[in-house]
């Protein structure tokens, strides 16, 4: 019995254990089946297109989870059945879940940026600080957004990008000057452009040409390589720029360039751009017909003898307009290609970054190349000492053509002539007309150069001497070279008589500077953050430029100073020099409520005995409403009000000894030398100084899909440095002074907004907005810019002062001009305001549409209410009073006879119908442009990874590509006078700024 009970227990033991076995092997089925399931993808960032290195991604729910890897891959194995949630993770990027539905689909995953701003670094004056607890109003622009826009200089791609921030390029030539303001003309003689810092280096933006082009100059900013920019901050308001003082009253543009990364792989990006121009639009001139129609008309008006006409069969005048306008302009070609290396290991990074641009103008013979070489390198010599540097070395070659009012500019010689001169004559020859050289022969003879070497270096060290105390030291260099060359050869009226002309000049530009800062920082019971920061630069500028003109060559084969036969030189050397102390405090109270003071001080050798020395402090408070525990609304995501009131200084656009009494040589007699008091002394003189108070609102909603940043300011520029006139008994006709107030006060808007965010698509908008009103408060005496324009107390800068017609009469076709001051005669005191060419309103609006792989985006600039000077038609619709010149179209609207009705008067050479310059030449300039259009292709990841691609881009973009505008002129943006500050407005013979066509790749290893 017993021996059974065992057998049926042994029985019933086998099969416990064939059950417990089956189910193990199901388990093991069910388990091979979902736990072996791997799932392949790659995570990149949504923006830039780039895999992502180092991102979590996790199973939900579950503790499976892999790192992704250089090229941004992963590979994670699953457990469960389908459908699994991934979940993917990375500090500066919003988690992201994704729904998996298939075992054999290759994930792709876009991660989002983390939008709360509040907590994303910026960089101010010395320090880095989180968007939340900034209290100045900053702007800032990274280069993703701005890489695929072809431009010689970076500050070109920022057009339409800034609120407050005015921009524009004064012609179509490549790396010609542009015209930047940040909130507002503040200045008259003393410099309105921005100081510029390349990472840490305060550069020099103006030029150091000494041969003049026709009213343009060239852009030093264009030595810099826009490839190697990372980021670009805009610092607007005087608590952001009055740490930096005398350096900083027009604003601050920061700009970081690329670094490598600690523990980071070696990554290779290659970039090619290639792309043609053309002209958008050209003048409206008539043709030979026309003119001789027009002439014969004028020569009738004025009393002529109708048997007499200089033109008896005007339908038969030949035209050569159309052909000259071919021979000048020419489809442009850009190229661009650059090569960057970067990475790191534990204790060093570095960077390297090669670059080819050139651009091939539009009007011949305009060319520029770019060679440019840049190296970043950061190293820890231990845990406490870091050491590092920031060079750049590049060289700019310049084939330029003459613009403006230059006799000897290509476009004015062939455009002025009338329609029916050809450009050569029955043997060859070049045909000179009037006042102008051939345009042919400045195209093809006249030889303009020049070459630009600069080098742009930081040397650093930091060393951290106890915990949050670091002390760092900066030597810096700017050294600039600019060798120009320029041959008018004997067809030329610059030469002819002197059997050729040549001009060489050579300028160099030093700028040393060493500073030292300490900085402190502390948290206090994880409440209280304080922060202090102490330093002081020292400066030097020095200038020297050495010129000689030669005349009296053999032929124009031989072209070299040494083959003239008369030369004259000259040369000159100046410096100055700046020292500065300056400090910072700041309070953070639990990211809610935060203060800071900033203080700087500058001493200037360009300023008189009493006056070397300036102060300049600022102050700003913020409160982050949504830190506070009453705050409920969960729909808000960030809301900051802040404000802030400082003093900045200026100092730039004087001369370096402008205080002083000079003496100069050169006053001979009797072959013997001698001196000459050459500049009164003004030991009085002192800082110009610009008060700016800024109050603004920063704001996140709705998960941060929406921005919106507010500001408002209230400058006030005061002891304005000018040229003053004084009596001609003192031997002198002016000098420098202390004498004027100019007030800029504003409005800036800026929004940006996700407006559709899912797997596949986005679109996101940018809208900024500004409204700034400049007034001359003060000015003891008028100044008149290039005839037009005139500065004067009540008014704002860029005001156009002239005569105002009021219509032309119906029934004599004469223009009837007003009487300003009622005196029933016309003469000079009837001028009067009549225009400005400051926009009321200017801004951009920037959107983006992403498709899975395919982005789209486009790029508008506006402004709205500024005037343009149409000078070019005022010259060339001159009614017969310059009988050596054509005429545009516009000269056929002319009236006629009794009943027309036109705002053109009777042709005449009599009278006053063209004998004044009146506003009817001046035409509303506002714009609507497509600044750019750019549609993209990133290749999956999965793609090229098999061929060790980590990211891989084709783009095409289109420039200036389409402008709605009333303007009759080529482009209501160019200026003539690019090398005049107080100048604005004027469009007279200048190149036009072309449309564009590009092509793109970006390859990065």
């Amino acid at each position: 019995m017993t021996h059974l009970i065992f057998c049926r227990g042994q029985y019933r033991l086998r099969r416990v254990k064939a059950y417990i076995f089956l189910l193990a092997v199901m388990l093991s089925f069910s388990a091979f089946s979902y736990g072996q399931t791997i799932l392949k993808g790659t995570v990149i960032d949504e923006k830039t297109g780039e895999a992502i290195i180092g991102a979590t991604v996790l199973q939900k729910s579950t503790t499976h989870g892999v790192a992704t890897g250089a090229d941004g891959a992963f590979e994670l194995q699953v457990q469960g059945s389908f459908p699994v949630t991934l979940v993917i993770r990375l500090v500066g990027y919003r988690a992201q879940e994704v729904e998996v539905y298939d075992a054999g689909e290759i994930i792709r995953i876009l991660l989002r940026e983390d939008l709360n701003l509040l907590d994303e670094v910026v960089v101010t004056g010395y320090v880095q600080q989180k968007r939340g607890v900034i209290t100045a109003s900053v702007f800032d622009v990274k280069s993703e957004e701005i890489t695929d826009i072809h431009a010689a200089s970076f500050d070109q791609k920022l057009e339409g990008r800034i609120p407050g921030v005015v921009i524009s390029s004064n012609s179509g030539t490549p790396g010609t000057s542009v015209a930047l303001r940040i909130r507002g003309t503040t200045s008259i003689n003393a410099g309105n452009s921005p100081l510029y810092v390349v990472d840490g280096v305060f550069v020099n933006s103006g030029a150091i040409q000494q041969i003049g082009n026709g009213g343009q100059v060239v852009n030093s900013l264009a030595d810099l390589n826009p490839n190697d920019i990372e980021k670009i901050e805009v610092l607007k308001d005087a608590n952001a720029t009055s740490i930096y003082g005398s350096r900083g009253a027009n604003g601050v543009i920061l700009i970081t360039t690329k670094r490598g990364k600690y523990n980071a792989k070696t990554n290779i990006s290659f970039g090619a751009r290639l792309g043609l121009s053309k002209v958008r639009k050209l003048w409206d001139m008539v043709n030979g017909p026309e003119y001789a129609t027009l002439a014969n008309e004028v020569y009738l008006n004025d009393g002529g003898d109708p048997a007499k006409i200089p033109y008896p069969n005007p339908v038969s005048e030949p035209s050569y307009i159309e052909q000259k306008l071919d021979d000048i302009f020419r489809t442009g070609l850009q190229q661009n290609y650059f090569v960057n290396f970067s990475g790191g290991d534990a204790r060093t990074t570095f960077y390297l970054g090669l670059d080819f641009n050139e651009q091939v103008g539009t009007n011949k013979p305009d060319d520029l190349k770019r060679y440019s070489l840049r190296i970043n390198l950061d190293h820890k010599v231990s845990d406490k000492f870091r050491i590092g540097t920031s060079t750049s070395l590049s060289r700019v070659d310049r084939k330029i053509a003459l613009t403006g009012n230059n006799t000897a500019a290509p476009i004015p010689s062939a455009i002025h002539p009338p329609a029916n001169v050809p450009s050569r004559y029955e043997d060859g020859s070049y045909v000179v007309w009037g006042i102008h050289d051939s345009y042919l022969a400045m195209i093809n003879d006249l030889d303009n150069r020049s070459s630009s070497n600069r080098l742009i270096g930081s040397l650093y060290g930091e060393y951290t001497i106890i915990d949050n105390l670091v002390f760092r030291t900066n030597w810096n260099i700017d050294y600039n070279t600019v060798d120009e060359n320029i041959y008018y050869p004997t067809v030329t009226a610059n030469a002819v008589s002197v059997n050729g002309r040549n001009t060489s000049a050579y300028t160099k530009r030093q700028t040393l500077i060493n500073e030292q800062t300490l900085r402190y920082n502390t948290q206090l019971d994880k409440l209280h953050t304080l922060s202090f920061l102490i330093g002081n630069t020292i400066q030097k500028n020095n200038t020297s430029s050495r010129s000689i003109t030669a005349t009296g060559f053999p032929s124009d084969d031989f072209r070299e100073i040494t083959s003239s036969a008369i030369q004259t030189a000259n040369g000159s050397s100046s410096e100055n020099a700046l020292i500065s102390f300056f400090g910072r405090a700041a309070y953070d109270y639990k990211n809610k409520y935060i203060a800071d003071l900033n203080v700087r001080i500058d001493g200037s050798s360009k300023f008189g005995t009493n006056n070397k020395w300036g102060t300049f402090p600022s102050a700003g408070l913020a409160w982050n409403l949504t830190e506070e525990e009453w705050f409920k609304a969960s729909w808000v995501d960030g809301l900051k009000l802040r404000a802030s009131y400082g003093i900045t200084g200026n100092q730039n656009g004087i001369g370096n000894y402008t205080s002083y009494g000079l003496w100069s040589g050169g006053a001979n007699y009797n072959d013997k030398s001698g001196l000459r008091s050459s500049q009164l002394a003004n030991p009085e003189l002192k800082w110009e100084t610009t008060s700016q108070f800024n109050i603004g609102v920063d704001s996140h909603f709705f998960d941060n899909r929406l921005e919106v940043e507010l500001n408002y300011y209230d400058k006030y520029t005061r002891d304005l440095l000018v040229n003053s006139p004084i009596p001609a008994i003192s031997g002198f006709s002016s000098i420098t002074r202390n004498d004027g107030e100019i007030s800029n006060r504003g409005v800036e808007l800026a929004i940006n907004s996700t407006n559709v965010r899912n797997k596949n698509f986005t679109w996101t908008t940018s809208f900024n907005i500004a409204h700034n009103k400049n007034k001359i408060e003060k000015l003891e005496n008028t100044i008149d810019q290039y005839s037009w324009i005139r500065m004067e107390q009540g008014q704002s800068m860029f005001t156009f002062y002239t005569y105002k017609q009021l219509y032309v009469d119906p029934q004599t076709g004469d223009a009837v001009i007003d009487d300003y001051n009622k005196d029933g005669q016309i003469n000079a005191d009837d001028r009067q305001y009549v225009g400005n060419a400051l926009p009321i309103v200017n801004g951009g609006l920037d959107n983006t549409f992403r498709y899975r792989n395919f982005d789209l985006n486009l790029f508008l600039t506006y402004s709205i209410g500024n005037d343009v000077l149409y000078m070019f038609q005022y010259m060339l619709q001159h009614g017969g009073t310059r009988p050596a010149w054509g005429y545009t179209t516009g000269q056929l609207e002319r009236w006629q006879k009794p009943g027309d009705i036109t705002d053109v008067p009777r042709m005449t050479t009599k009278g006053l119908n063209y004998a004044l310059r009146t506003d009817r030449f001046l035409e509303d300039g506002s714009f609507l442009k497509a600044r750019s259009i750019t549609l993209g292709y990133n290749f999956p990841r999965e793609l090229i990874s098999r061929f060790n691609i980590n990211a891989l881009r084709l783009f095409a973009t289109g420039t200036n590509l389409f402008i709605l505008t009333n303007y009759s002129g080529t482009d209501p943006e160019i200026n003539v006078a690019g090398n005049d500050e107080n100048t604005l407005g004027i469009d007279f013979a200048t190149a036009p700024s072309p449309r564009s066509f590009l092509f793109g790749v970006n390859l990065t290893l």
